[in-house]
């Protein structure tokens, strides 16, 4: 058994990185995951946002956000940071959008994986598992962790 991770500490190292900018948290309780990401936001001085709101606060701009590929998720996000970590949740519903694509997954994590320091925020995604994410082999820096089960986490 793997000791339990900090992830306020994981956050914070994100955002520190020189390469590799970003994080997957997989959680395994959607209800509660918007909770459970703005409290790891407010603990490792991040930004939280979730994509619910901003399609709730803006329905031009869900119309938009909903034919996003992968790519113009990113770009859309690095818009909307006002700090050097943003924490993500709510991308079920875009990733759902994705279906119809079928390299989404690994597109995603390879622009997860391949962040770069000019490149900000730091984007830490919190979202329910997803088999191919959590299967995609990460291996340009393998001196970071690109993929944390929320269940492997020490309490917030």
């Amino acid at each position: 058994m793997r000791d339990p991770i900090d992830i306020v500490d994981l956050v914070i190292s994100v955002s520190q990185r020189e390469r590799g900018r970003g994080c997957i948290v997989m959680t395994h309780q959607v209800q509660e995951q918007r909770e459970w990401a703005a409290k790891l936001g407010e603990k490792s001085n991040a930004q939280h946002i979730d994509l619910l709101d901003v399609l709730d606060a803006n329905s031009s701009q869900a119309a938009e956000l909903v034919r996003y590929t992968p790519e113009h998720l990113f770009d859309f996000l690095t818009e909307q940071a006002e700090k050097d970590v943003l924490i993500v949740s709510g991308i079920e519903f875009l990733k759902a959008t994705w279906s119809g694509m079928s390299d989404a997954a690994q597109r995603f994590a390879a622009l997860v994986e391949s962040r770069q320091p000019r490149s900000k925020p730091a984007l830490v995604f919190v979202m329910a598992f997803d088999k191919a994410i959590a299967e995609y082999p990460f291996r340009r820096f393998r001196q970071h962790t690109f993929v944390v089960d929320q269940r492997e986490t020490l309490a917030l």
